[in-house]
């Protein structure tokens, strides 16, 4: 009777622990505050734009990257004249 306790004591423990995790994961995520507004010009890349954003430095490019393809329906291929919007995300405290 003690061993399914114990069990029990531990499945609970544990799926504590992961809620937990999740929840500080959830917490902690930057996420965009507002975008700027970006007209590709002859010669760039999404690479040398995600470096205009101002989390860049401290959230990864490619993070960067994704934002602005999925918010400006854009792949990797841009055009000058193209209209991009760059994430903005809160300063770090």
């Amino acid at each position: 009777m003690n061993v399914f306790k114990d069990i029990r004591f531990w499945c609970v423990l544990i799926t504590i622990a992961v809620l937990v995790t999740i929840l500080v994961l959830i917490l902690s995520y930057d996420k965009p505050i507002d975008y700027e507004v970006y007209t590709v010009k002859s010669g760039d890349t999404l690479w040398a734009i995600a470096e205009k954003s101002n989390g860049f430095g401290r959230i990864d490019r490619k993070e960067i990257i994704a934002e602005i393809e999925i918010r400006s329906g854009v792949t990797a291929i841009i055009y000058p004249g193209d209209t991009v919007f760059i994430p903005v995300y809160e300063e770090e405290k």
